[in-house]
């Protein structure tokens, strides 16, 4: 996966991350701007069918369920755990698929990959490996969330060490997953 499609992969969640903290006006606003523009990213990918597989569908379903319980009917219990829970939701969509033998990098590296190397040990292995990369991502993430939770003082902290961890991890993703295209290449020339 390059950058500009992990972006897209992940819009709706980035764009809730990136409105939530900009500091325009209260914070009761921003989070509700940040779910409505989550969910219009949602829809705009399912309907450009930019959206692909369980990352996107259980995404359109959280935020779905975040635009009722935050937006349209507020549910204060809801609110003080919103962290844990959508952290705790990428984290099951990541696992999930990996759990179902679908891990979700795989359709989106085969929207780039030439068909005939889909079935390729090597393509399959390194799509399970940059899905439990992210798994693990998304724990480090949720334990952030349960630490801001218990500490609030210090919730700025937690929010750069965890956006420092998920640009790591970009980088990380757009490296390893060029990899396995030189190692094939280069399996077909011997």
């Amino acid at each position: 996966m390059n950058f500009f499609s992990m972006l897209l992969a992940f819009l709706p969640w980035v764009l809730y991350k990136v409105i939530m903290d900009v500091p325009l006006f209260d914070d009761m606003t921003m989070l509700k701007a940040s779910v409505v523009f989550a969910f219009a990213a949602c829809i705009w990918q399912t309907v450009n069918k930019s959206g692909r597989g369980i990352l996107h569908w259980g995404t359109v379903g959280f935020f779905a369920v975040t635009l009722i319980l935050v937006v349209l009917w507020p549910k204060e219990w809801y609110l003080k755990r919103l962290g844990i829970f959508s952290g705790g939701m990428l984290t099951a969509l990541v696992w999930g698929s990996i759990l179902f033998r679908r891990p979700f990098t795989l359709v989106y590296a085969k929207a780039k990959t030439d068909p005939s190397r889909w079935n390729h040990p090597n393509f399959i292995r390194r799509n399970y490996q940059i899905s439990i990369f992210w798994g693990v991502v998304m724990l480090i993430g949720i334990g952030f969330s349960i630490l801001k939770a218990m500490d609030w003082h210090r919730r700025m902290l937690y929010d750069i060490l965890d956006n420092v961890v998920l640009i790591l991890a970009i980088a990380v993703t757009c490296i390893f997953s060029r990899k396995p295209k030189i190692a094939e290449d280069h399996g077909k020339k011997d």
